[in-house]
């Protein structure tokens, strides 16, 4: 018997293992066969939908679903294509009463006339199709080893899920593709096939019994289970949910806010008993702050958050930054609020009353904070993520799927273009701005933030080659995010207006729910400022091009301008690279807005600033450029008196050129090639990109000073000296024999200071016992001095003195030791100034 049972127990087990191994090698091969077809129709003639009426019948075995479409044909033929989830089958199709010849060849419906259509004809189909969702035929795009990787972060894998059609519970998003959608779906031929299309939608739903649909709008129930969909505007795409749904909602200046949530899942319900009546004006402050932020108004006259399953599951796409999770008015959210702490009230009020801080606040303050927290997850743009190895540290940044930008540009405006697909992309990732950045530890961990791995690429490929890559997708993203946001901000700039962004608000505001298409957008930008964009766009697409920067040291000083005291902040800028550029400037603490710096290649400005409040440091953001860090920041130690009486804000454009040093210096840096270091291995997640052949990769890691390489590691810092790439090498403490070595050419014999630029981890901010000293050796004419830098807390970073030497040779060789009591060495610059 138990022979038995171990012979059955075997079979099944192999029974199982086949199924799974069958599904697995399914949801391969079918998206692999679904790519080919659309690439087989792409160019194929379809019709530009401008009404679209669906009947959708929800069963116990699926859906059925009637559709009417009311359209014109882009092109003259007999022809056109559609497409439909493979797993919904069509039984008929007919325009004007009669049947219509049709063939359905997996997701894509081929529909076939009579006679030849002509161009820009009316054309009305009524099709009829209905089943289930086949999950293998969503997000084509993402590599199945996307799709079955498990997040580290969670004790247990409870799965994804794209789309559900179950007896007690429907969610169907646009991906699903539910409803009929012209053209093809995705294709690796040509991004043309990428499609954006404002439709006036009619939707009307029958539901089993008890059960309440959601979707964009408001429903209003026409009869016993019937629901009739009250849109009231254009939209691009459509979703629909139906459940055991209870609502919760807030009226507050004509916008509701909504939870839709599960029957018994209202576990938030007494989250907030002492700020219940004041609730309303909280949450609608912190929308109003964020529309003052982006400079955009909230487009719709509801705002919903519906619970859905907890293994629900969108990705990351090159093309929108819009996740599954969000629709137009309303964002898809797990059940109970599972995966984030700030979702959990009952154990954020118990953590605010542990924490130290928090012992004298009241109850409301608490849980204001509690819910401000619970409301910054929807305006946070990137979700960061780290991973630490022996390596070095990795750092994964995806999109929040819950980010709500989207509804201010995405999901009610569209930048329409045949020619460059990806303008719609790069023109949103402008009007958001640098409203989102990495945090510094981001940098401090990896080395660059994935912005600056970005700039790298873009020194090896053009953006055109960058768009086609199929590998880390997360780079490409931000490829276009850094691309667009230096595109759109040169050419504000270049319009040397303050009204192009109250133009481009205005213009957004007439095309709100309907494409701009790119001609008549540009046709608009030359009429207001002159600026052509069409003349930009082909060197921007297919060049390798990038600006790059010497910046000289801020001064701060009081002024009198106007008859008022005020602070001038100037500065210059040299842009040495071979195409234009733009900078971002900001005063910190913040100003309400950021400034541009246009220049030309080759250009030098000057440029002045004037403020009342009294800064206390200035920050670069050079974007798209060859700096390295792309964001630089300088610290004000002392703000001087200026007896200037009649200062001004303004730059000019100056004949003098910053250098990397002054008349009589000279400056070897560790990115000079007269700088040696010890080999050590590289580790990159570029290494597919920047040249695959070769056994090293990216060069820079992050700095852990906690735990530092055995080996000279390149890293990056604007702390650093640098012409353009402010970095240096450091490692771990030693015995003396890992060396680093200078070589200093000399071009006239004499006697000079040589100093060190010095460079402080953040160690010595919690540690003021930290001591040790940076150990040199320096021949000179009359022998080799061990010249040495005591570092303590109170030791200034920056150039430090090694003492005067006369140096005779052509070349003087500066060596460093890891020899220290310090945690760590830091190898960057040596500078040599000729004595008088």
């Amino acid at each position: 018997m138990s022979a038995i049972l171990a012979v059955v127990l075997i079979g099944g087990g192999i029974y199982l293992g086949f199924q799974h191994y069958q599904r697995y090698q399914q949801s391969v091969k079918l998206p692999a066969q679904l790519i080919a077809l659309n690439n087989e129709y792409l160019s194929h003639p379809h019709i530009d939908i401008n009404d679209h009426e669906i009947i959708l019948t929800q069963a116990v075995d699926g859906i059925h679903v009637q559709s009417k479409i009311h359209g014109i044909s882009n092109s003259e033929s007999k022809n056109f294509v559609f497409h439909l989830n493979p797993g919904l089958k069509v039984s008929e199709v007919q325009s004007a009463g009669q049947p219509i010849n049709f063939e359905q060849k997996s997701q894509l419906l081929l529909i076939t006339f009579d006679t030849i259509v002509s161009e820009d004809a009316p054309i009305n189909l009524e099709v009829t199709y209905g089943g289930k969702i086949d999950e293998n035929a969503m997000f084509i795009d993402i590599d199945q080893s996307v799709k079955i990787n498990r997040p580290d972060d969670y004790l247990f894998d409870i799965g994804k899920r794209y789309a559900y059609i179950d007896p007690e519970f429907l969610l169907l998003t646009p991906e699903a593709q539910w409803y009929l959608q012209s053209g093809v779906g995705y294709s690796t031929e040509s991004a043309t096939w990428y499609r954006k299309d404002f439709i006036n939608y009619n939707l009307e739903v029958h539901t089993l019994p008890d059960l309440i649909p959601i979707s964009e709008g408001t429903f209003q129930e026409i009869a016993e289970d019937k629901y009739a969909l009250d849109i009231g505007n254009a939209l691009s795409q459509l979703s629909l949910s139906i459940g055991h749904y209870e609502k919760k909602s807030i009226k507050v200046d004509s916008l509701e806010f909504s939870i839709y949530h599960m029957k018994g899942h209202d576990y938030f319900q007494n989250a907030f008993p002492d700020i219940r009546d004041t609730m309303p004006s909280i949450i609608l402050e912190r929308l109003r702050d964020y529309e003052r932020k982006i400079d955009l108004k909230y487009p719709f006259e509801t705002f919903s958050i519906v619970e859905v399953p907890g293994h629900f599951k969108s990705y990351d796409r090159t093309w929108t930054s819009i996740h599954q999770n969000n629709q137009a008015g309303l964002v898809y959210f797990p059940e109970k609020g599972m995966f984030s702490r700030a979702n959990d009230f009952e154990g954020s009020v118990k953590r605010q009353k542990n924490w130290g801080n928090n012992k004298n606040k009241t109850p409301e303050e608490m849980q204001i904070t509690i819910l401000n927290q619970f409301i910054d997850q929807f305006f946070r743009f990137k979700n960061v993520r780290t991973n630490s190895n022996r390596q070095g540290t990795e750092v994964d940044e995806s999109i929040n799927p819950y980010y709500q930008f989207v509804q201010f540009y995405e999901m009610s405006n569209n930048l329409d273009s045949e020619e460059w697909p990806v303008l719609n992309r790069v023109f949103e990732s402008y009007l958001r701005g640098s409203t989102n950045e990495v945090p510094e530890w981001v940098r401090r961990s990896s080395g660059s933030t994935q912005n600056e791995l970005a700039n790298m690429v873009l020194q090896e490929k053009t953006f055109a080659e960058i768009l086609n890559l199929k590998e880390n997708q997360e780079l490409i993203d931000n490829v276009i995010e850094l691309k667009g946001e230096t595109l759109f901000s040169l050419i504000q700039a270049k319009s040397n207006t303050g009204d192009f962004r109250k133009f481009i608000n205005e213009l957004l505001e007439e095309t709100r729910f309907q494409n701009l298409p790119f001609d008549s957008f540009n046709e608009r930008l030359q009429e207001k400022f002159g600026v052509d964009l069409s003349d930009h766009m082909e060197k921007w697409f297919n060049e390798i091009q990038l600006s790059r920067y010497r910046i000289s040291t801020p001064i701060a000083e009081k002024v009198l301008a106007v008859n008022k005291e005020m602070i001038r902040v100037s500065f210059k800028v040299t842009n040495d690279g071979s195409t234009e550029g733009v900078i971002k400037v900001a005063l910190t603490p913040g100003e309400d807005t950021e400034k541009l710096l246009y220049l030309d290649a080759g250009q030098t400005k000057q440029a002045y600033y004037l403020t009342v409040k009294e800064p206390t440091g200035i920050h670069f953001n050079t974007l798209s450029s060859g700096n390295l860090p792309n964001q630089i920041e300088y610290n004000f130690e002392q703000i001087s008196n200026s007896s200037e009486k009649n200062a001004k804000e303004g730059e000019s454009i100056i004949i003098e050129t910053l250098t990397e040093g002054n008349t009589g210096e000279i400056i070897v840096d560790n990115e000079n090639p007269d700088f040696e270091y010890t080999e050590y291995e590289e580790f990159s997640r570029l290494r597919k990109w920047v040249n695959p052949k070769q056994d090293k990769g990216f060069k820079y890691e992050g700095t852990r000073v906690w735990r530092p390489p055995l080996n000279w590691t390149a890293t990056t810092n604007d702390n650093f000296f640098g012409e353009f790439i402010r970095s240096a090498f450091y490692i771990k403490a030693g015995d003396g024999s890992k060396i680093v070595k200078w070589k200093i050419p000399i071009d006239e014999p004499g006697r000079y200071d040589v100093y060190y630029h010095l460079y402080k981890d953040e160690s010595f901010n919690w540690d003021r016992e930290l001591r040790g000293s940076y150990q040199f050796s320096i021949p000179h004419q009359n022998g080799i001095d061990k010249a040495t830098i005591e570092v303590s807390k109170q030791t200034p970073a920056g150039w430090t003195p090694l003492g005067d030497y006369t140096f005779s040779s052509d070349t003087v060789t500066i060596s460093l030791t890891n020899k220290t009591k310090l945690k760590a060495i830091f190898a960057d610059a040596i500078k040599l100034v000729k004595m008088d």
